[in-house]
This record gives C-alpha cells, sequence and structure tokens, in this order.
C-alpha cells in the first residue's frame, strides 16, 4: 500500500495504513468503542427509492464461513460472511475493487436489504394468515351446513 502508515511494531503497511489518495486500510483488528456512523440524513440524498423484490434478492444471496488463504494479510480463524463475485451479481453497488486488485464487500449496505426482505416476508406471513382465516371460515361453515 503505498502511502503512509502507522502500526505498534513499525512495520510498513501494517496498522493503520493510508494511501496517496487518502484512502485509508486497518491491518490489524479494530475495535471501536464508540459508535460508527455513516452519512444517512435524508437531505444528503437523491433519487430514493425503496428496494424491490429483496426476498428474492436474498435468496439469491449465499452466506459462507471460510478462512482466509492468507491469515497472517487477513483475519486469522473462521468467519462468516459473502463471496464479492456472487454478490456483485445481485448488488454490484456493494462490491468494489480493491487497489490490491481483489474485490471487497461494503457489508452495511446489507441492512437495507434485510430490512425490505423482512417487510416483504412479514407481507407474505400476513396474507397467507388472511387466506388461512378465510379458509376457516369457509370450513366452519360447511360444518355448521353438514350438521
Amino acid at each position: 500500500l503505498a502511502g503512509h502508515s502507522i502500526s505498534n511494531d513499525g512495520r510498513p503497511d501494517y496498522g493503520l495504513s493510508f494511501d496517496n489518495s487518502g484512502n485509508g486500510q486497518f491491518a490489524q483488528d479494530l475495535t471501536v468503542q464508540g459508535n460508527f456512523y455513516t452519512p444517512s440524513d435524508k437531505n444528503l440524498k437523491t433519487n430514493i427509492k425503496t428496494l424491490q423484490n429483496a426476498l428474492i434478492a436474498i435468496s439469491a444471496m449465499r452466506g459462507v464461513s471460510f478462512e482466509y488463504s492468507d491469515q497472517h494479510k487477513y483475519a486469522a480463524g473462521q468467519k462468516v460472511g459473502v463471496i464479492a463475485q456472487e454478490l456483485q451479481k445481485v448488488y454490484p453497488e456493494m462490491v468494489k475493487m480493491g487497489e490490491d486488485g481483489y474485490l471487497k464487500v461494503d457489508y452495511t449496505q446489507m441492512s437495507a436489504v434485510l430490512i425490505e426482505a423482512v417487510k416483504e416476508q412479514h407481507q407474505q406471513i400476513d396474507e397467507l394468515k388472511e387466506r388461512l382465516h378465510k379458509q376457516q371460515q369457509q370450513i366452519e361453515l360447511i360444518l355448521k351446513k353438514i350438521k
């Protein structure tokens, strides 16, 4: 990573690194004791549209468990996530090519998809409940006629 690095042991490209464009990368674990915020104010946005067919999109995604091939460069141990190439087919805006030539995922955007998918699923559940209620009423009516 061309630029500047800050680490606890003086190793280059380890710890917190900034490239010449100002993009930052953490090459060690990071614990945030405060909050992490992404600008989301309505006044900062244009062309706002509610996500459609989020449940279908979720069905096209695959959650995986994995280990990084290089556990010295990337986080060690078992991890969970998605495969960037697979996610890119469904939500290309969540995937970006890194300067190292590898794809990376913006997992923060996934929450909006999950919210809409849960709402779509809840609507389906409500529709099924209503259908079941109507069927139960029909059954009770038929039973009354039989008696």
